[in-house]
């Protein structure tokens, strides 16, 4: 059951985003539960008592705002995926420090939602099923697939590096590659990346969400660069 919460002021709004979202989930013979809120607020009085994978967010609130709102998100939970939805172009670049999955401009079209529910059930089922039970000192810990940024292979260990933490697992790259999904992709003979969590590809260099930035080998551009167009919402 993907768990989507609309947290926008606009009545017409949470109706309109519901009607695309219904449509999808009957199409895609997707399970979704769905919840409103009507302000930033009123969300936060329900959750986390109340599960949430992916919430829409309107920029403009009042009160408390939609990046506000995602920022306290992101202090409690790191998994909860994130949608701005506004009519404000100029707040394009606001779900930066909070990994926002997309950013929509009202009025939402069915030709940009549907594409980033799909990415968002794309991340759901695999951090539902996937993980790998890795080492942190004397530690063994599950780590989740779609939380890791990138792999770096050393011999036959592996490290596994999400956004502020490292764990090693006993595996080969060739290991490695049997088991993970397409999205990760290897971008240099010591590297492996979460497409995901690519920022930007620069010429011999990929930048990741948290400015990490990995080797990318003459061998492996292409298929990156392909990667990075097919799983990539615009």
């Amino acid at each position: 059951m993907l768990y989507t919460a609309v947290c926008d002021d606009d009545k017409n709004a949470r109706e309109r985003l519901a009607e695309l979202i219904k449509d999808w989930a009957a199409d895609r013979k997707a399970e979704v539960c769905l919840q409103f809120y009507d302000c930033a607020e009123s969300f936060l009085m329900s959750w986390p008592e109340v599960p949430c994978d992916l919430v829409f967010l309107d920029v403009k609130m009042k009160s408390m705002d939609g990046v506000q709102l995602a920022g306290k998100i992101r202090e409690r939970d790191k998994n909860v995926m994130i949608v701005f939805v506004t009519g404000f172009r100029q707040y394009s670049l606001c779900g930066y420090h909070v990994e926002a999955l997309n950013y929509l401009i009202k009025p939402v079209s069915a030709a940009k939602l549907l594409p980033t529910l799909d990415k968002a059930y794309l991340i759901y089922n695999s951090r539902r099923n996937s993980f790998l039970i890795a080492s942190k000192g004397p530690d063994q810990c599950k780590v989740f697939l779609d939380d890791i940024y990138c792999i770096s292979m050393s011999a036959h260990y592996a490290g596994l590096f999400t956004a502020d933490t490292s764990y090693m697992v006993r595996k080969s790259a060739k290991g490695l590659e049997e088991i993970l999904p397409g999205y990760f992709v290897r971008c240099h003979r010591s590297h492996i990346v979460n497409i995901f969590k690519v920022e930007r590809i620069c010429r011999n260099t990929l930048v990741l969400l948290n400015q990490k930035e990995l080797p990318l080998s003459r061998n492996n551009a292409k298929r990156v660069r392909d990667a990075f167009i097919e799983f990539q919402v615009r």
